[in-house]
């Protein structure tokens, strides 16, 4: 693979990410917008830094990288979010989500459990969907050559199997969201917290002595 395939593949990543859909509720036609897995202005806001910024974890194109994730700072504010994927619009987020949105959530009720394992499921569920995305944009390609395209293949066979089977576990949360069934078993711990108070030190160089072997950075 040239590099000029590289740079190409991951212009098609990035195109198949920035990519809205349809929302993810059956009933709606409306477009998704991008969801938090938690809310921006409670749980995240509560972890960010004093600049307002969060490390998540990313999943990296494996082509190019050899680990298949890996850490990234990002503003909480920042475009594209962080912790957010393509999944409701926006009445739909409101209202499927308001029980667990509010300032005292019951965190042992079976259907709070749903919503955020619900949410949480999804947004893996979208990356598996916009790896397929990405793959198919990689095979419409004409400037990438037929080696390159082949060597996704069976990349693109695991993920539509992968994805199939997310398929079906979003119907199990639905039809347990609308009562109709209840297809999942939660474990609940409940911790105390506890506050840490932590210190270090940090020794400067006084003096750096060029012709030692020992330099000092």
């Amino acid at each position: 693979m040239t590099n000029q395939e590289k740079g190409i593949i991951a212009q098609l990543r990035k195109d198949a990410r920035s990519k809205t859909q349809k929302c993810y509720n059956p009933s709606c036609n409306n477009t998704a917008i991008r969801s938090h897995i938690q809310q921006a202005e409670g749980p995240i806001r509560e972890i960010t830094s004093v600049d307002g910024k969060i490390i998540q974890l990313e999943d990296l194109n494996r082509h190019f990288n050899k680990d298949i994730y890996g850490f990234r700072e990002k503003g909480i504010k920042q475009t594209g979010d962080v912790l957010t994927f393509w999944g409701f619009c926006n009445d739909c987020d409101t209202r499927i989500f308001k029980d667990i949105e509010t300032e005292t959530v019951d965190y042992f009720k079976y259907r709070n459990q749903l919503l955020f394992s619900y949410r949480g499921f999804l947004s893996e569920h979208y990356k598996q969907e916009y790896n397929i995305k990405h793959y198919e944009l990689i095979f419409k390609s004409n400037e990438l050559s037929e080696e390159t395209k082949n060597s996704y293949q069976n990349l693109h066979n695991q993920f539509n199997l992968t994805v199939k089977t997310g398929r079906y576990k979003k119907q199990l949360f639905e039809n347990d969201l609308r009562g109709d069934s209840r297809n999942f078993n939660f474990t609940t711990i409940e911790l105390p917290k506890i506050e840490v108070c932590t210190s270090t030190a940090y020794s400067l160089p006084v003096g750096v002595v060029f012709d030692n072997n020992l330099k000092l950075a």
